[in-house]
C-alpha cells in the first residue's frame, strides 16, 4: 500500500528540505534584509522568494523579501506570463508549419 504524505512526515520526511530549503538561510536572510516585504512594505511574516526560482542559490542577490500576498501574487504573474509564453510559442510553431 503506497504511504500518503502525513506518513512521509510521520517518517521525518521533509518535502521542503528535499526540495533544498533551508531554513538557517531564510533566518539569515530575514535578518539583513529586513522584516518588510520589498513589494508593499508589509511589516509581519516574510517569504525570502528566490528571483531565479533555484531554491539552493542562496545569495543576497538572488532573493527577495515578500509577504505571502506579494509572493502568491508574483507566482502567479510568473505562471500567467509563461502560459502566454508558450501559447505565443505554439501559435508560432503553428504558422511556420503552413
Amino acid at each position: 500500500m503506497p504511504m500518503g504524505i502525513s506518513e512521509y512526515h510521520l517518517r521525518g520526511f521533509n518535502k521542503r528540505k528535499a526540495q533544498g530549503y533551508n531554513y538557517n538561510h531564510t533566518k539569515r536572510f530575514r535578518k539583513l534584509l529586513g522584516n518588510k516585504c520589498a513589494e508593499c512594505g508589509n511589516a509581519g511574516k516574510i517569504i525570502i522568494h528566490h528571483i531565479d526560482n533555484i531554491p539552493t542559490h542562496n545569495v543576497i542577490h538572488n532573493v527577495l523579501p515578500l509577504c505571502r500576498s506579494c509572493h502568491t501574487n508574483l507566482h502567479i504573474k510568473l505562471m500567467n506570463r509563461a502560459m502566454r509564453d508558450a501559447e505565443n510559442a505554439f501559435a508560432k510553431a503553428v504558422l511556420e508549419t503552413r
